[in-house]
């Protein structure tokens, strides 16, 4: 098999790989990304956000938010029953496979979160979710007081085809965790990768029924940004200037976040392609790698990459990524 980078101990003989060549050279442009300068729009009035969406995959707040403006209200963490999370297809902006749904027996749950959009928010989400169909599911809302939970109907988008064509990008994993993270109690849960199999019963194929899966992996988090590569690094910042980096270890990136970003950051880039074109303005530059980055953020007060550093991050940016990366100068 494939090996996948930080796997869980629970699977040791299951490995996947994501090889930095498999990336298309498509996705990298080779052109700098001017920093963010517009000021925050307003969030919408909540009694306009009546309309619910599950999210199980890459759509975290941050990728939300970068979309679509500013929510309403925080995403809430919700559970999913009778169904398990599958990736498939293959996304040319992901680099990989991506996250659906598939039908399972009751005992499966998928963990994800409920967040309320407006009317418009939702038509634009649409656009970003042509490849997948539109379903309604209830899921379950945790009491944050210990209650009782509430079920809430939501919508749900789910790929027409469950079938595996490939592992999904780390860069997208970590988008998927750092989605769980925003609401999760236990921040270092690995994220399981499974696949359908490739011989599903009619009823399956339709829907209807419970499709057979196969877990091909765990993804766990390093812990350490610096044992990212330089994608998932890019998501973490984009996590990080959002503030979804709640009860997260590593190295006190609450704590770094919040002292860092507070209320300067600006709204979150869209994920992923303006994420890529910083990727893409980064190798520009050489730095292909996050160990290319931390040196060249370390070496930039006399180096020539600080003029191009700044004109792709900001300063809140600039100074996560030195306490994240441990790039700054003793001292400092």
């Amino acid at each position: 098999d494939l090996q996948l980078p930080h796997m869980s101990r629970a699977l040791p003989a299951t490995r996947l790989r994501w090889p930095v060549a498999e990336r298309s050279a498509r996705r990298v442009r080779r052109c700098p990304l001017m920093t963010m300068t517009a000021a925050t729009p307003q969030r919408p009035p909540a009694e306009l956000a009546t309309r619910f969406v599950f999210s199980y995959g890459s759509n975290s707040a941050a990728q939300l938010e970068g979309r679509l403006g500013p929510l309403a209200a925080p995403p809430r963490a919700a559970t999913l029953r009778g169904w398990r999370r599958v990736f498939t297809g293959h996304s040319e902006t992901w680099g990989g496979g991506v996250a659906s749904l598939c039908r399972a027996t009751e005992r499966c749950v998928v963990q994800g979160t409920a967040t309320a959009l407006t009317d418009a928010q939702l038509s634009t989400l649409d656009g970003y979710e042509a490849a997948y169909a539109k379903e309604t599911v209830r899921v379950e809302l945790a009491d944050e007081r210990g209650g009782e939970c509430e079920c809430l109907e939501c919508i749900v988008y789910i790929s027409l085809d469950p079938s595996w064509q490939g592992p999904p990008s780390e860069m997208y994993i970590a988008a998927i965790h750092g989605m769980l993270r925003e609401v999760s109690a236990d921040p270092l849960q690995a994220v399981s990768v499974c696949a359908a199999r490739a011989s599903l019963p009619a009823a399956a194929r339709k829907g209807e029924a419970a499709v057979p899966v196969v877990e091909r992996g765990r993804w766990a988090h390093p812990g350490d940004w610096s044992n990212l590569g330089l994608p998932a690094l890019l998501v973490e910042l984009n996590l990080a200037a959002h503030g979804g980096m709640r009860g997260f270890g590593g190295v006190h990136a609450e704590r770094v976040a919040a002292a860092l970003f507070g209320g300067h950051a600006g709204p979150p880039r869209a994920a992923p392609q303006d994420l890529l074109q910083i990727e893409g303005a980064l190798h520009a530059m050489g730095l292909a790698t996050t160990e290319e980055l931390r040196a060249a953020l370390r070496r930039e007060n006399g180096d020539r990459h600080r003029r191009q550093l700044e004109e792709v991050f900001s300063g809140h940016e600039l100074a996560w990524l030195r306490r994240a990366l441990r790039a700054t100068e003793p001292g400092e």
